[in-house]
């Protein structure tokens, strides 16, 4: 009857378009989020259970996603009951959920060796629109260490939204607000219940800082938690430090054999730097990333001892390893928990769970290196961009230290592409040339072309090349520092030939040099505000040159005028000459800052804008006429 009453509620309340500001609720948007209610009831020190009701209208087909869900589990968060419905929008039952419409689904099956993590998944969708549906899941919690977030906002309007902590009074917890200057908050004995109405879709713009794509929630972290037999403490990162460092106590001990292999493999490096290079390299070539996700091993890396065994693990597994390692050969290091960056930034003064990931900190006397034990490809030093500017928790003996790992400059990813060609009267290019890279952007190749072999390789290649060489056939390549040397740039050497890099129209070709790189008009923001800051993953520079015979009797009629700008967050400049029939043509085009600032939003669209006129501007020839 309770949910009879309160459904009918519900159905007067979208009939009555309450509330009356058409971009809350209405038939224009894909759906609306009635209702969603969120409950955990803490039932003891390490005990819970979480319960969540929702009832969606859906209003289009791109809406009917909202009536897909899926509730995640593991070894101490089960899911106990789901219940689901659809109804027509007077809120008549059409039908129930099922249960063997309800399918189990392992969580990253392609990465994970074991695991206990998975999904239970269901659909509610109706043939006929708009239609509601309503479901409900309770999860049980064994470990307070996962204790659910909320987050009222989505993507479409949500008329209401709650979240109701029962039993609050029987332990210690924190909160940390985001969006939400003052949370309204309603107190009882022993419940503590948060209430939000009228909530507009979170806001989106393309290219937005993974932080922002909360912009409304609200996180729980308890005062102390358990899992299994271990127990941890949220009170502040020192204590988290300890409590990750008594998981892996007594597990950074080599077997004889692996010590006096790591000794033999040093024995004629001149530095600690170069030791750590060595190992690091012993590391990619003789162990494999292998995640083993089974109850508390999620958090607990294996020893140091069974990874020299097996050869695989995780990344907290192996950076166990490449601390024992070192430690072997009297180097210090320490695994470090991060957050990577894809996922945003650290909350530094709320410690909390807040880490996905492992790498290791090294620091010697006259330099620190990182090393992310999982990466094959990069050199030792060297960062992926996902694990650049992150503020960390490095475990130290008895305390943990936060710390910003570094981040590359554009200096550091760059790609430096050499061309030279012959065109024919026709438009046909013949060319020969050398690609460079270093850095992020390296690296992103070397997984490219490691990946595909053969004639895969080839027409991969040849795509990325033929961009902008029309009908492009790639005649040869040669590759170097592909699977070793990562500390130098990998090179790609190429031949080939264009059958239309430059179009006739009479007596005139026109050619557009920019072989490898251009800004297409796509990538300039449309929106004349911003409201947050534009995010690249990682600074970059791209310096290309091409010098190309024209064909005899041709000479240049027009050009684009040389650009030269220089703004805080990049640089572009482009250089030209024809002389003795050739046209040489140099582009240099620099992304300083991965991050724009909004008060640098207007400068950094008419900057990409000028760009892209200047790429797109061709060299036009013309036949000299006889006399």
């Amino acid at each position: 009857m309770r949910t009879f009453i309160r459904l009918a509620l519900v159905v007067l309340l979208i009939a009555a378009h309450v509330p009356a500001n058409a971009d809350c609720v209405g038939e224009d948007v894909d759906a609306v989020i009635v209702l969603d209610e969120n409950e955990f009831i803490v039932k003891g020190k390490n005990k819970a259970t979480y319960r969540r009701h929702r009832i969606v209208k859906i209003n289009t087909e791109a809406g009917r996603k909202y009536g897909q869900v899926a509730v995640s589990e593991n070894r101490y968060v089960k899911c106990t009951h789901i219940s689901g419905k659809i109804l027509d929008a007077d809120g008549n039952l059409i039908r129930k959920l099922k249960k063997n419409e309800i399918r189990k689904i392992p969580y990253f099956p392609e990465y994970v060796l074991y695991q206990d993590t998975k999904y239970q998944a269901f659909e509610l969708k109706a043939s006929a629109f708009p239609y509601l549906v309503e479901y409900t899941y309770e999860q049980e919690y064994e470990s307070l260490f996962f204790w659910p977030s909320w987050f009222p906002q989505a993507d479409v309007p949500v008329l209401q939204s709650t979240y109701t902590v029962v039993g609050h009074d029987k332990i210690d917890y924190q909160t940390h607000a985001v969006g939400l200057i003052e949370p309204p908050v309603m107190e009882k004995a022993s419940e503590r219940k948060w209430q939000l109405t009228h909530i507009k879709p979170r806001a989106r713009e393309r290219s937005m800082p993974p932080e922002d794509r909360i912009q409304m929630g609200l996180f729980f972290a308890p005062g102390a938690f358990k899992i299994d037999k271990s127990p941890g403490s949220f009170a502040s990162w020192d204590a988290v430090a300890k409590w990750y460092g008594m998981l892996a106590d007594g597990r950074y001990d080599l077997p004889p054999v692996a010590v006096q292999k790591v000794r033999e493999l040093v024995s004629e490096a001149s530095s600690d730097r170069q030791k750590v290079e060595i190992l690091y390299r012993y590391l990619q070539d003789h162990t494999r990333y292998v995640a083993i996700e089974l109850g508390i091993g999620a958090w607990q890396p294996y020893s140091a001892e069974w990874v020299f065994k097996n050869k695989y693990g995780d990344c907290k597994d192996l950076s166990t390893f490449m601390v024992a390692m070192l430690k072997a050969c009297g180097i210090s290091a320490y695994p470090t928990l991060i957050g990577t960056r894809d996922r945003g930034v650290l909350i530094r003064d709320f410690p909390s769970n807040q880490f996905n990931h492992c790498i290791t900190f090294v620091p010697l006397q006259r330099d620190t290196l990182w090393l992310e034990c999982t990466a094959d490809l990069i050199a030792a030093g060297e960062l992926p961009s996902s694990d650049e500017g992150c503020d960390v928790l490095v475990i130290k003996e008895n305390a943990g230290e936060i710390v910003r790992t570094p981040e590359s400059t554009s200096g550091d990813n760059c790609q430096i592409s050499t061309i030279k060609g012959h065109l024919t009267t026709l438009g046909k290019l013949t060319f020969s040339g050398q690609l460079s890279g270093t850095g992020n952007i390296a690296t992103r190749l070397r997984h490219s072309l490691r990946d595909n072999k053969g004639e895969d390789r080839k027409r991969y290649l040849g795509r990325k090349l033929g961009r902008y060489l029309p009908v492009l056939d790639l005649a040869t390549y040669e590759i170097d520092h592909l699977l070793q040397d990562f500390d130098q740039p990998l090179e790609v050497r190429v031949s080939g030939t264009s059958e239309k890099f430059g179009s006739r129209s009479a007596k005139r070709l026109f050619v557009n040099p920019n072989i490898l790189n251009r800004v297409r008009p796509g990538s300039v923001p449309r929106a004349k505000e911003r409201q947050f800051s534009v995010y690249h993953s990682y600074p970059y520079m791209y310096i290309d040159s091409l010098s190309v015979d024209i064909p005899k009797g041709y000479v240049l009629e027009t050009a684009p005028e040389p650009v030269e700008i220089t703004t805080p967050f990049g640089f572009f400049k482009t250089t030209s000459h024809f002389s003795d029939g050739a046209l040489h043509y140099t582009r240099i085009f620099r992304l300083d800052e991965k991050q724009i600032p909004r008060s640098d939003y207007d400068a950094y669209v008419s900057f990409m804008k000028n760009i892209v006129k200047n790429d797109q501007s061709p060299y036009v020839f013309v036949a000299e006429t006889k006399r």
